[in-house]
This record gives C-alpha cells, sequence and structure tokens, in this order.
C-alpha cells in the first residue's frame, strides 16, 4: 500500500509541475520530479522566475512567490516542511540538502516606513538572501533580507536573522520568559 500512494504522489506531483510550466513557460523551470504536496502554492509575478532543482519535497501549504526581477532558486534535494513561505523580490538561493522545519518564513525585501511615499507606493529595500548547502532551518524561524548562511549551518527554532553567518555556524536566540501580573 505505500508504494501505491508514494507512486499516486509522484504522479500528482507532476500533474503540479506540468501545470505551473503551462501557466508560466520560462519562468518556471525544474530539474526533476520531487514529492510537492497539491496544497502548495507557486505564484510569479512580473519578470520573476523559479528555478527548482531535483528531488525537491514540499509539505502542505507552502507558498513561494516571486515578483518585480526576483527568483527563487531551489537546489536539489531542499525539503520544505508544513507552512514555509519564500518571497522574493530580489533573489533568494538555497543550496543542496537544506531542510526547514515547518512555518520557515524568507523574505528578500521590506519596507522602508520612515519613507512614506515609497511604503504607500509598494516600493521596497531588498537584498539577496544565500543559504548554504546542507543546513538546517529550526520551525518557526525567520530569514530577512541581506542574510547569508555558510553551509551546513543550524538556526534553532524561533529565530529571527538578519546578517552573515559562517559555515558550520549554529545560531540559537536567547528566550527570556517574562510574566507580569495584572492585579487590579
Amino acid at each position: 500500500m505505500h508504494y501505491v500512494i508514494a507512486g499516486f504522489k509522484r504522479v500528482s506531483t507532476l500533474i503540479h509541475i506540468l501545470v505551473l510550466k503551462v501557466l508560466y513557460g520560462k519562468k518556471f523551470m525544474c530539474a526533476g520530479i520531487g514529492n510537492i504536496d497539491n496544497t502548495s502554492h507557486f505564484a510569479i509575478q512580473d519578470s520573476g522566475r523559479i528555478v527548482l532543482g531535483k528531488k525537491i519535497g514540499m509539505r502542505k501549504r507552502c507558498d513561494i512567490s516571486v515578483s518585480e526581477n526576483g527568483l527563487i532558486e531551489l537546489n536539489d534535494n531542499v525539503f520544505l516542511n508544513n507552512q514555509c513561505m519564500i518571497v522574493a523580490h530580489e533573489h533568494i538561493k538555497i543550496g543542496k540538502g537544506t531542510r526547514f522545519g515547518p512555518d520557515v518564513k524568507i523574505y528578500d525585501h521590506d519596507y522602508d516606513i520612515r519613507n512614506y511615499d515609497a511604503y504607500v507606493k509598494g516600493k521596497h529595500k531588498t537584498a539577496p538572501i544565500i543559504i548554504g548547502d546542507n543546513c538546517w532551518i529550526g520551525a518557526g524561524s525567520i530569514i530577512l533580507r541581506g542574510s547569508e548562511l555558510g553551509n551546513n549551518c543550524v538556526i534553532g527554532a524561533g529565530c529571527v536573522i538578519k546578517g552573515k553567518y559562517e559555515k558550520n555556524s549554529i545560531i540559537v536566540q536567547k528566550r527570556q520568559e517574562v510574566v507580569k501580573i495584572n492585579r487590579e
């Protein structure tokens, strides 16, 4: 029975990829069939592009979106757990064998709220994000514009990161619990 379900998932993924190729043409490239859940969503606007390597895995409700001149590259054997989101206006590159826990968010852009005109017009500040090979990104992590992770990095669950991290780094953020009781 396991082989029947696995075969059905492969056929379902193939159909999903073929539909995306028909919709987006050269803006959507895929090097091979992986296992992409049908509830995952791809969106390409403007001159954006998405490039997928071989054996990509995506669980339920992942959202991959590019716009403006954005490019998202997922190299071979990348795995995204449930509800991951990757949004590019410039460039996001994820290395081979990198794995994501659930609810990871990656954004290569943000708004400059100090510049009201740009904010109202939806203009973004962008910087590429590069994630090396064989990294582990823990559940609920957020990776912000301009971040660079070397190969074999580990990001602990719930981290919000922005910056450059050398290969083999382990990134965790100290959490402090504060409890205030309101007695009226």
